[in-house]
């Protein structure tokens, strides 16, 4: 039975928008996508990962970002040195509008336009082809 409260719809519009826009971009691409824990799911890469949290604040939304971490299995939450998906995009190029990705409102639309964002500027880092990660890290500015 669907919980019909605020958050419950949060987590289900969660699990519709990584089922079916990053489990397909994690098949494409031949990487796994993982759930690592309730709201949170890792597509693993070669030296980096994309993970996709589930919103926590006010609106609930969702949050992606780019890591070089390993997971720590005793605290799965706790990930350091995360890159915001829209700063990625705007380091390598992006334009504002595509850099721009609107994750509070929590839409299927948002989550398809998120994943595309990350085939094109995160993918490069989780197959090994781009490894300039810790210059984004580096850079002024927010996430």
């Amino acid at each position: 039975m669907k919980e019909n409260s605020f958050w419950g719809r949060v987590t289900e519009c969660f699990e519709t928008g990584v089922a079916e826009c990053f489990l397909p971009l994690g098949q494409k691409s031949g990487l796994p996508l993982i759930k690592i824990y309730e709201g949170v799911s890792d597509i693993v890469g070669h030296n980096y990962r994309l993970r996709i949290r589930r919103g926590i604040g006010h609106g609930g939304g969702f949050l992606v970002t780019l890591s070089n971490e390993e997971i720590d299995h005793r605290d799965p939450m706790k990930i350091v040195n995360e890159i915001g998906l829209g700063r990625v995009a705007r380091y390598n190029g992006a334009a504002p509008e595509v850099a721009s990705i609107s994750t509070r409102d929590n839409s299927l639309t948002a989550y398809r336009k998120a994943a595309k964002v990350a085939e094109e500027y995160v993918l490069p880092y989780l197959l090994g082809i781009k490894s300039d990660y810790e210059q984004i890290f580096g850079r002024e500015g927010t996430s």
